[in-house]
């Protein structure tokens, strides 16, 4: 595992698919390391890693605090 070079987070490289390559893309996907689970439309759970953004995951958690600290919860 690696860690960004940026953010520090924690990634997972993955290839990408012929067809991804085929339209331009740079032939690997960069992720967040840790699985997500979703649910799909037709109900059924689905396990995989979500795109990398910087600081995005960092971002939303100081939000919450910030927000936790302004309404005191």
């Amino acid at each position: 595992m690696q860690d960004c070079p940026k953010c520090g987070a924690p990634l997972r490289y993955i290839p990408a698919s012929h067809t991804v390559i085929r339209q331009g893309g740079d032939g690997v996907y960069t992720l967040d390391a840790e699985p997500l689970t979703i649910i799909s439309e037709r109900g059924r759970p689905v396990t995989g890693y979500r795109i990398h953004k910087c600081g995005e995951s960092n971002a939303s958690e100081s939000e919450a605090d910030g927000k936790k600290e302004k309404t005191g919860g």
